[in-house]
């Protein structure tokens, strides 16, 4: 899967667990911040340089990020 589909899926999965999603506009890390509650995750996606953020390839890897996996 191609790092655009899989930000769109796994922000897709995100939002119907319940979460609120902000992806970055300008592309730098973190790609996504995401608040659930009461907490907030930040991460990349795909195998880029992380710069020190988690990497997410899936969308079951965000799920488990935040708790729900």
């Amino acid at each position: 899967m191609r790092r655009h589909q899989a930000r769109e899926a796994i922000v897709r999965a995100l939002e119907a667990a319940g979460a609120t999603v902000w992806p970055s506009v300008d592309g730098h890390p973190p790609h996504l911040l995401v608040a659930f509650r009461g907490q907030l995750y930040g991460a990349n996606v795909g195998r880029e340089d992380s710069g020190g953020w988690p990497t997410w390839h899936s969308p079951e890897d965000a799920l488990r990020a935040i708790g729900l996996r």
